[in-house]
């Protein structure tokens, strides 16, 4: 539905690709807030969704688009990109296996028991950083916005990695 609203009843311009109104019903928006509880996950998600509305790529509900952003190494490729830069000043050897093999192609299973966890993970994550950002209120000494932004923007798979880090221990 989305995509044929979109490319029958909806008039282009698109000399400006960059431009496009994404329309969502609320329901799928809200889903799709429930998945991407991050900004930039979300951000990459929109920009994902342009490029497939720009394209004229055929799917058959903002459901199954995200799905499929899920399971794509778009959704991987900024944590990929923090892991390199880590690699590039000598903070970890190399981009975590399990990270890779989520982007391979025919690795949507492995890919979707990823995600679960991230998922749950991220739960636990909002709960550490909520805490924290109490602690520091009540104690007189809150933390500095950008120093918040910066935390609060890392993608799902970044606060997954740091709640098992810190299970682990």
């Amino acid at each position: 539905m989305a995509v044929g609203f979109f490319a029958e009843d909806c008039v282009l311009d698109l000399d400006d690709e960059q431009n496009i109104l994404q329309v969502f019903s609320h329901q799928n928006f809200v889903d799709i807030l429930n998945q991407l509880v991050t900004p930039s996950d979300l951000t990459t998600f929109l920009d994902f969704h342009r490029r497939q509305l720009s394209s004229f790529a055929s799917f058959q509900n903002e459901s199954t688009l995200l799905k499929q952003f899920l399971q794509s190494p778009d959704f991987h490729q900024r944590a990929i990109r923090v892991q390199e830069q880590l690699i590039d000043n000598e903070l970890i050897e190399q981009v975590e296996l399990r990270l890779l093999k989520a982007v391979e192609p025919n690795q949507t299973v492995f890919a979707d028991a990823l995600m679960a966890e991230m998922q749950k993970n991220t739960g636990m994550w909002f709960k550490l950083f909520n805490s924290v950002l109490e602690r520091y209120h009540e104690a007189g000494t809150p933390l500095p916005n950008e120093q918040v932004d910066i935390l609060a923007d890392e993608s799902i798979y970044t606060y997954a990695c740091l709640v098992e880090k810190n299970l682990s221990l």
